[in-house]
């Protein structure tokens, strides 16, 4: 979910990829009057097929003139130390304009991995620009993270791990942030959110809403961490697995499956919805592992 939360959020918001390689890394790019998506297949008269996560391309009126490609990367793999170059090289290819690479990571060890340049021959060494937490701006004044959903949201997930204090002040920025989005996009970046902050970081911010002492500043926060509802999700994620097919447990991960597969194949057909609801926690387990590689609905629930 962490994965392919990251990734919609530059999907949303095609001008994060280049306002952050501007702002947080001090890249010059060049003058450009359009920022849009691009195909994410990046094969090249290969028959491996390539795709990244996010490609966004900068334009000056229909010329391209540069391209970023946007890799969120959790953990190490180093075969993708193989596939950059490649990704940058086809797309290249194929527009005409310079190319980079844009890995973000929440991990301070994950950054230093994917910094590291990646020799090609004598005279040829690839680099990617690499946004780690160290990078990544924390934005806690509730006006600024308001102007910049996305990005105040993708500042708590790479902070969610710090300091407590610090992670519960970006992370309540985001969700704050969130209330002017349609529900389930609300929703969605709210349960990303949560669930990647630290256990310590999630009982602070459950002990800080009992408290009284923090009076979130929308309806939605409001809402969605009303009454019970982040004691719920707390001891969803605290004791979930102590509790085996316990039926909240069972619940959340049909609400967040549904989240998954929409997310990948678009609005769910009323069968599947029911079979979800319908679910037990191990058949829910079994499909969350397959959503990964699914190519169908059907592939996720045969």
């Amino acid at each position: 979910m962490l994965h392919e939360g990251i990734v919609r959020l530059f999907r949303e918001r095609p001008e994060l990829a280049p306002t952050l390689v501007r702002d947080a890394l001090g890249v010059a790019l060049p003058p450009h009057g359009e920022v849009a998506l691009e195909s994410v297949d990046l094969t090249h008269l290969r028959p491996a097929a390539r795709y990244a996560d996010v490609v966004v391309v900068l334009r000056d009126g229909a010329a391209p003139v540069h391209a970023l490609i946007v890799e969120v990367q959790l953990r190490r793999d180093d075969e993708k130390l193989r596939s950059w170059p490649a990704y940058a090289a086809n797309l290249r290819s194929r527009l005409g304009c310079p190319v980079d690479v844009v890995v973000f990571t929440t991990k301070r060890s994950v950054a230093r991995w994917a910094a590291r340049p990646i020799v090609l021959g004598t005279r040829s060494v690839f680099g990617a620009l690499v946004l780690g937490p160290e990078q990544i701006p924390r934005i806690t004044d509730p006006e600024q993270a308001k102007a910049a959903c996305e990005l105040a949201v993708l500042g708590a997930l790479a902070h969610a791990r710090g300091e407590v204090e610090e992670a519960i002040e970006t992370a309540t920025a985001a969700l704050d942030a969130v209330r002017g989005l349609e529900d389930e996009r609300a929703l969605f970046y709210a349960d990303l959110v949560w669930a990647a902050l630290s256990a310590a970081a999630r009982g602070a911010l459950e002990a800080l809403m009992r408290s009284g002492k923090y009076e979130y500043q929308s309806e939605f926060a409001r809402k969605y961490f009303g009454a019970g509802k982040a004691e719920g999700r707390a001891e969803g994620m605290a004791e979930g697995e102590a509790k085996g097919r316990a039926e909240g447990k069972a619940e959340g991960k049909a609400e967040l499956l549904a989240k998954q597969m929409r997310l990948k194949f678009g609005p769910l057909p009323a069968r599947v919805r029911e079979r979800l609801r319908r679910a037990s926690a191990e058949e829910l387990d079994r499909w969350a592992e397959r959503i990964l590689t699914a190519a169908s609905i059907d592939d996720v629930l045969r």
